[in-house]
C-alpha cells in the first residue's frame, strides 16, 4: 500500500514540475515577444502577442504579425506543425492565419 501511495506522489509531483516548467516557457515567450532585441548590430522587434491560448503542456500564439506559434508538448500533435516532437521554442503552425487587427 506504501509503494503505490508512494507512486502516485511521485506522478502528481512529475506533473506539477511539468506544469512549471510550462508556465516558465510561457513567462519567457512573453518577455520575448514583448521586448525588441538586437541581431548583428541591426534593430529587430518581434511579433507581439495578440491572444494566447494553453492546454496542459502546450500553447498557442497569435501574433501581430498574422501567424499562429505554439510550443510545449507534442504528444499528439496538438502544436499542429506536422509533427510529434515537443518544441521548447515556438514554432510557427502551417496553414493558419489571424485576421488584421
Amino acid at each position: 500500500m506504501q509503494i503505490e501511495s508512494f507512486k502516485q506522489s511521485n506522478l502528481k509531483f512529475d506533473r506539477l514540475i511539468m506544469k512549471l516548467k510550462h508556465l516558465i516557457r510561457i513567462f519567457f515567450l512573453a518577455i520575448a515577444l514583448t521586448f525588441s532585441f538586437q541581431i548583428a548590430g541591426a534593430q529587430s522587434v518581434p511579433p507581439q502577442a495578440l491572444r494566447v491560448s494553453a492546454g496542459l503542456f502546450h500553447t498557442l500564439v497569435m501574433t501581430t504579425d498574422g501567424k499562429v506559434r505554439s510550443f510545449g508538448a507534442n504528444f499528439n500533435g496538438q502544436l499542429g506543425d506536422g509533427t510529434y516532437t515537443d518544441r521548447n521554442a515556438p514554432v510557427i503552425v502551417p496553414g493558419i492565419t489571424s485576421p488584421s487587427p
